[in-house]
């Protein structure tokens, strides 16, 4: 299972930012800039897998192209269209 948290601002209609640690991290990083962003966006912070508070597996896959695979669950999830390169 793939922790995220979702920061909802006043203006339902706001666009959303996603906020991706890097290896070995994970979403608690972003606690500066959640105050400031969340004035005026939406904001998504996930764990990656085998990061932070989301599932680890020896036998799991790691691989960048599982993170994306993930993320993009997670955007069509909250019911956001995934555009992502």
């Amino acid at each position: 299972m793939i922790h995220y948290t979702k920061f909802l601002c006043k203006n339902k209609d706001a666009d959303w930012i996603t906020f991706v640690h890097g290896a070995g991290g994970s979403s608690t990083i972003w606690f500066k800039q959640i105050k400031y962003f969340s004035k005026k966006y939406n904001l998504l912070l996930l764990d990656l897998r085998g990061h932070g508070e989301s599932d680890w597996s020896e036998e799991g896959d790691y691989a960048i192209e599982s993170y994306r695979s993930d993320l993009v669950s997670i955007i069509e999830q909250i019911g956001k269209p995934a555009s992502l390169i």
